[in-house]
């Protein structure tokens, strides 16, 4: 044997538990494939079940876990104790999926590499606002007190004219398969019976419904919050398109009935020989920005949810973001195994064409099946490497208090080619001509000072960071560039938590000061003008030199 993965599913999926001993298609295929052709040992296992020792796996492919939002607490959890020995071995990366779960960091993300202008004819993000209960989430979350209505909010929003008067999308930050997904039909310019959809809760037009239903999301805690969104009509006309890709490459296509939520099975998704112009080759470049964002080999797979937008003037649509799936994606590769069987349906059709459909499908599995065993090797070779360094370290029986300020050998750090990374989080984004170093001094907070050595890109930015003590602990001090709820931007001089990107309310910040309002990824922090933050930074603040 190569090795041992599991395929994370949930309850329903557990190939020995399960009550209706049915694995998830997708799941089954790619197990088979990974054990016949990979040489791998495979559990398709329920990732709440007790009592396993998730450790033992090279690698855990998170798949059909589509109880997260019931969950959410307990599946951060999970991932914890997945990861409990400091060996990463999630697939996707832990990073990756984090920002899908928190749909409003990946959204972020792909706002500031791509921009959410509807009109723009290279393509847009759906626009997005962000609203949370409490004051625990990302900063780009506004924070929504007890008392606070619907209403309200949209008047602030309403200020953006993609919002005014737009029916809206309303859903949480955390959810999957549409849960508590609905459309708020506020302009009264289109009956909701008129809208394709399968359940009419779905729709209302109601704000007294809409309030209710936006606090009651709110008060969920594993929803994590609210999206909201202009309704794009043009999905009553388009329909929705998912594009799955394997790795950087894209693999096949789906299309979903016109209409909202209106598809909500692979039987009522139709495969796509031939996508509309303009729809490949806009996803491709959101999955490259993707890519960009987080460790080569992060992401394995992705689908890309892409809808019309405005029509251009030569009657084509532009294309717009729905949705990237980055946790736990369905892939639709059932959809072969629908149009197999559709097929024999069919007076005249030959045992040759349906035999077609269904090698289509065995080479996408084996696609699927190559990008997973590519990863798992990859893990492999990089935590014996992990391993070795903690050791080395360990055998130089250097007390805590001894490191130094350019020391990369703490058992927590990787060193990566030049470049000290703390591998549990540090992401990778479009490469910056200002790397070299950073160097803060004159700081009240003596551990803040010192030189800051590049270590990766965050939101399109250079990032810096540095070990250090602090409340006689070893940390790593990150000097890192964020976007605000109020799309303002500053640089922090920060603790970012391990496994959690920075610029959330899980940082401790002892100073930061404002950024540019253009966001340029050359651009550096300011030398003066940093504030110091209360509670945990001392005056005066920082000065701060590129080096």
């Amino acid at each position: 044997m190569n090795g041992k993965i599991a395929i994370a599913t949930e309850a329903y999926y557990d190939e020995y538990d399960s009550k209706e001993k049915k694995t998830f298609h997708d799941d089954a295929h790619l197990a088979a494939a990974l054990r016949r052709d990979k040489g791998y040992e495979v559990d398709v296992i329920n990732w709440r079940k007790d009592g396993v020792d998730w450790t033992q796996y090279d690698s855990i492919f998170v798949s059909s876990t589509w109880d997260i939002p019931q969950y959410y607490r307990e599946f951060e959890e999970w991932m914890d104790q997945c990861e409990s020995d400091n060996v990463k071995r999630l697939i996707n990366d832990r990073v990756v999926i984090d920002a899908c779960i928190h749909k409003n960091r990946y959204l972020t993300m792909l706002r500031d590499d791509i921009g959410e202008s509807i009109s723009n004819p290279d393509g847009f993000i759906t626009p997005s606002r962000f609203f949370s209960r409490v004051d625990n989430q990302d900063k780009t979350v506004q924070v929504i007190p007890e008392g606070k209505t619907l209403q309200e909010v949209l008047q602030e929003i309403d200020d953006d004219l993609q919002f005014q008067e737009k029916d809206l999308v309303i859903k949480p930050l955390t959810s999957s398969d549409g849960r508590e997904t609905f459309i708020y039909e506020r302009s009264l310019k289109q009956s909701i019976e008129e809208i394709p959809t399968q359940q009419s809760d779905h729709i209302t037009n109601s704000y007294s419904e809409a309030n209710d239903r936006f606090q009651k999301i709110l008060n969920e805690p594993d929803l994590n919050g609210v999206i909201i969104q202009p309704y794009i009509r043009t999905i009553e006309e388009t329909g929705e398109y998912s594009l799955v890709f394997f790795g950087t490459k894209f693999s096949h296509a789906v299309q979903k009935k016109p209409g909202f939520r209106n598809s909500t099975s692979s039987s009522q998704r139709e495969l796509v020989e031939k996508l509309p112009e303009g729809i490949q080759d806009f996803a491709t470049h959101v999955m490259e920005k993707l890519h960009n964002r987080f460790e080569d080999g992060g992401i394995t797979r992705a689908r890309v949810d892409v809808v019309g937008g405005q029509k251009q003037a030569d009657g084509r649509f532009n294309w717009g973001i729905c949705e990237v799936e980055l946790a736990e994606p369905n892939c639709n590769i059932l959809c072969f195994s629908y149009k197999a069987g559709d097929l024999l349906k069919e007076p005249g059709t030959t045992i040759d064409e349906v035999q077609e459909i269904l090698e289509q499908r065995n080479k996408i599995v084996g696609r699927f099946a190559d990008v997973v065993a590519k990863r798992t090797k990859a893990l492999r070779t990089k935590n014996e490497g992990h391993l070795s360094d903690v050791l080395d370290h360990q055998n130089q029986s250097l007390p805590e208090t001894s490191i130094s300020e350019n020391d990369s050998t703490d058992a927590n750090i990787v060193e990566k080619d030049s470049n000290n990374e703390d591998d549990s989080y540090v992401e990778h984004g479009e490469s910056s001509s200002a790397t070299g170093k950073i160097v803060v001094s004159g700081a009240g907070l003596d551990a803040i000072n010192g030189i800051y050595n590049y270590s990766g890109v965050f939101e399109n930015a250079v990032r810096y960071s540095k070990n250090g003590i602090w409340q006689d602990r070893n940390e790593t001090f990150s000097l890192f560039r964020c976007r605000l709820s109020d799309h303002t931007r500053r640089w922090y001089i920060s603790i970012v938590p391990k496994n959690i990107q920075p610029g959330t309310k899980k940082d401790t910040d002892f100073y930061f000061t404002t950024a540019t309002v253009t966001g340029d990824q050359s651009e550096l922090p300011d030398n003066h003008n940093w504030v110091t933050v209360e509670n945990n930074g001392i005056d005066p603040p920082p000065n701060v030199t590129f080096k």
